[in-house]
């Protein structure tokens, strides 16, 4: 199992409306568990369907490296990301974003979890439904909650269904790690949603990006440059991760030299590389995991 961890620092300048958001690093590494290794094969996922304020999205854009953006003229946006079976909800009070997965081919007792976590803004109300077996919690920003509940899958399918309501101001939440687990078998559930179908018209003109949806964009990008899972120019693990703390590093300085105070991030960047390098000396113990969490600096 893997896991990309992302450190940002977001910046706001004092002048006009300019705001700057620097992704420190997008680290990836490997976390070594003890037991059996997830099961590649498994229950048929069909194409997610997204529910926007009480109605049907629009057709979804082209995906552009694994980036596809969901969204109608106004109102909420969802960028999903299949690759990193990851979502992110932009959303705003009196808005409500409803993602539905059908799964085919489960069998008895099941496990269905997912993690969820308010990247901005306010409190956000999350809901995750499976055949009618509802649990709801609210999490606040920086927060990360798992939602796990079992059932029985004896007839083969299963729903579930994501509903996100924002409390106040701009809220971001990302869904991710949607998974269905049978004893020692987990299986992966991408949140693919349908495809656009090509016609002889002019391509439709997707709407401006919310600030969440383009700070998504942004560390997606970042995501994408690590070698990891790009079978164009593939990348070990160690090379990647020793890579991304170089190129941060040049952040950091960059930063640095221009009179920009990061020392909370500083300390947390300097925290991940003590976990990596500590992570690597112990490589025969299983459960070595590293984490960081998004940081916000403002200015003016």
């Amino acid at each position: 199992m893997q896991q990309r961890i992302a450190l940002v620092i977001r910046v706001r300048s004092p002048f006009a409306t300019a705001r700057r958001t620097f992704v420190l690093a997008c680290l990836t590494s490997t976390i070594v568990r003890a037991g059996a290794s997830p099961r590649t094969t498994g229950p048929q996922v069909a194409p997610a369907e997204v529910v926007l304020c009480g109605k049907p999205a629009p057709p979804p854009s082209s995906s552009s490296c694994g980036f596809v953006l969901i969204a109608g003229s106004d109102g909420p946006q969802v960028a999903v990301m299949p690759p990193a079976q990851m979502a992110v909800v932009s959303i705003q009070p009196n808005e409500r974003v409803d993602i539905a997965v059908p799964i085919r081919g489960a069998e008895g007792l099941v496990a269905v979890s997912v993690t969820v976590t308010v990247l901005s803004g306010g409190d956000a109300a999350a809901e995750r439904t499976v055949n009618g077996q509802a649990q709801q919690l609210k999490v606040s920003v920086g927060q990360i909650r798992h939602l796990e509940v079992p059932v029985d899958a004896n007839n083969g399918d299963l729903v579930v269904r994501l509903r996100t309501t924002a409390g106040s101001g701009n809220t971001a939440v990302r869904w991710q790690e949607l998974r269905v687990t049978a004893g020692p078998s987990s299986v992966a559930i991408p949140m693919v949603p349908s495809a656009r179908q090509p016609d002889n018209g002019p391509v439709p003109e997707m709407p401006t990006m919310r600030p969440e949806i383009e700070e998504a964009l942004i560390e997606w990008d970042w995501r994408m440059q690590d070698g990891i899972g790009t079978p164009r120019v593939p990348s070990t693990w160690s090379a990647a991760i020793e890579r991304t703390f170089t190129r941060g590093d040049a952040l950091v300085r960059d930063l640095t030299a221009t009179g920009i105070s990061i020392k909370p991030e500083l300390a947390a960047w300097e925290k991940l590389r003590n976990e990596w390098q500590s992570a690597m000396t112990s490589r025969t113990s299983p459960g070595c995991i590293l984490r960081a969490s998004a940081a916000t600096l403002s200015i003016g």
